[in-house]
């Protein structure tokens, strides 16, 4: 992209005083400008223009610490994008605080959600004011909350591999947001729990696929479940790729598990009873 930038934003800039750059445009001929800008604290980005073809994007930083300043020519970087551009503190300073009663979070994902399947949320923050972001799940399982690829801004997604009961807490600027902690409910695709009187305790597994494992090439052990009651086998591996999991129940109700990674790598199995990690789950094997 032929645009120019400079200005003393570049060089940083002071916690609590505008920080600010210029975009000289003239000749990268039509097009649009958008710019982003993150670090420790969400930061609002004003857009001026000085001229027909510059433009200035500044900010004012509540926090000290390192912010990165995107800037995108017809949704393409310009040269040096993104800018890494760091607040020194100002001990005089006290930044202005958010107030969390009025995060907005919608979506299905805070009420239940399916094993093995993604589960979505949206939280809106723009009438929050400043504050920081902050998501913790725990239950049967650890899910990891991440940015959803679709759905509209402010969109997360997470995937269960437990049956159970999780609580999902959020907070803005370390305060709960309305609703927080969420209980959540992981279910079968009917939204049931299966009964989970079994003793996960008691299922035991044996194979040369929980010692290690070959890439392309379909890894298996077994699974015993026969002293451990009712209940219900679930497994899955997480790794360096996505890998898919085959069970097949033989006539003397053992269970052969196989999964072929692609990839080289440390590997996770879980293997789960009623939604119960067995002894020695998750096992971690290196595929190689």
């Amino acid at each position: 992209m032929n645009c120019k930038v400079y200005g003393p934003g570049l060089d940083g800039g002071m916690q609590g005083k505008e920080v600010s750059v210029f975009v000289d445009t003239v000749n990268a001929g039509g097009g649009r400008l958008t710019y982003h800008v993150t670090g420790p604290a969400r930061t609002e980005l004003t857009n001026r223009v000085r001229d027909g073809t510059v433009y200035e994007a500044a900010f004012v930083p509540h926090h000290s610490g390192n912010y990165e300043l995107e800037i995108r020519f017809n949704d393409e970087h310009v040269h040096g994008s993104p800018f890494r551009i760091s607040i020194r503190e100002d001990s005089d300073y006290v930044p202005p605080k958010g107030d969390a009663s009025k995060v907005v979070t919608i979506g299905d994902g805070l009420r239940t959600c399916q094993i093995e399947k993604e589960s979505f949320f949206s939280v809106d923050t723009s009438q929050a004011g400043l504050g920081r972001l902050s998501m913790e799940m725990t239950g049967p399982s650890q899910p990891v909350i991440s940015y959803a690829a679709k759905g509209a801004p402010g969109t997360f997604q997470y995937v269960v591999r437990s049956f159970g009961d999780y609580q999902l807490t959020i907070t803005w600027g370390g305060v709960n947001v309305a609703g927080s902690p969420f209980q959540i409910s992981a279910t079968d695709e009917n939204g049931i729990v299966p009964a989970m009187a079994g003793d996960p305790t008691a299922v035991k597994t044996s194979g040369a696929g929980l010692q290690g494992a070959h890439i392309n090439t379909a890894n298996s052990f077994l699974v015993d479940p026969r002293e451990a009651g009712a209940g219900h086998v679930l497994v899955t591996v997480e790794g360096p790729d996505h890998t898919a999991v085959k069970l097949n129940r033989q006539d003397d109700q053992l269970i052969q598990v196989s999964y072929t990674p692609k990839a080289s790598g440390e590997y996770s199995i879980n293997v789960t009873y009623s939604g119960i990690h067995i002894p020695g789950s998750p096992f971690l094997v290196e595929a190689n």
